[in-house]
């Protein structure tokens, strides 16, 4: 009773089928999930594949994430998924297989609604793409400073106004570091150190740097401190340069 208890105040939804795909329980969060309550209706047994709305039959789609080898016992995927009152969702579903003591298969299938992490996924995907549009009309460069590691994330067009190859295997931050201009370090340094010590809100600076042709370029950066810890020291300093 206690583990029955669980299972039905559970917040993933959790269902039992048997070999060929058909629902014999299913806990509340399933139920509310996939709108499928035995009062509306939605009576077991019933077809997975039909809790699901998805199309096909339950060895062609479902069972395609059970183990074939015989070596796992789990598997999971994400799924789109239609519910019975038409609204769609994206699911993680996970299918643990195992076996009654008369050797009957089951599938134990665990559900999570991951439709809000989806769209803010997608949202921030188009957003970035949105962004890096923009910035490379502008031809502003974008970097991102990892304080503790000393390592960066750039832009590509960070990489082009120094006449380079985007290249993730290399640090821009050590990059940036060589080709510094040893009359402009001093000054450029110490209007960072400030910035992230909290002495002031954006160190801009002007600063000749070395471009892959040979010459120098001038460039101007603006930087400010992005995140701090629960002690007020500074964790990334992000910036533009153009």
């Amino acid at each position: 009773l206690e583990n029955r208890s669980l299972v039905d105040t559970a917040v993933i939804g959790i269902m039992l089928t048997d070999g060929e795909g058909k629902v014999l329980s299913a806990n509340r969060a399933a139920q509310e999930m996939f709108c499928y309550r035995p009062t509306d209706g939605g009576a077991l047994p019933v077809e997975l594949m039909q809790v699901l709305g998805l199309d096909g039959v339950f060895p062609d789609r479902i069972n395609a994430l059970a183990p074939s080898d015989g070596k796992a016992d789990t598997a999971t995927q994400t799924v789109s998924v239609r519910c019975r009152n038409h609204k769609e969702l994206e699911v993680d579903l996970q299918l643990n297989q195992w076996r009654t003591e008369s050797g009957d298969i089951r599938y134990t299938v665990l559900a999570r609604d991951v439709s809000v992490e989806h769209r803010m996924r997608k949202a921030l995907e188009e957003a970035e793409r949105r962004w890096s549009i923009a910035l490379s009309g502008s031809q502003i460069g974008v970097y991102d400073v990892d304080l503790a590691s000393g390592r960066s994330v750039v832009s590509d067009t960070w990489w082009k106004m120094l006449g380079l190859q985007p290249n993730a295997d290399t640090n821009p931050e050590q990059v940036w570091q060589e080709r510094l201009h040893p009359e402009d370090r001093e000054m450029v340094i110490a209007a960072d150190n400030a910035c992230i010590a909290g002495e002031i809100e954006r160190a801009k600076t002007e600063y000749r740097i070395l471009h892959n042709n040979g010459h120098c370029i001038w460039l101007q950066s603006d930087a400010m401190v992005a995140e701090r810890d629960e002690n007020g020291d500074a964790v990334r300093l992000v910036g533009t340069q153009m």
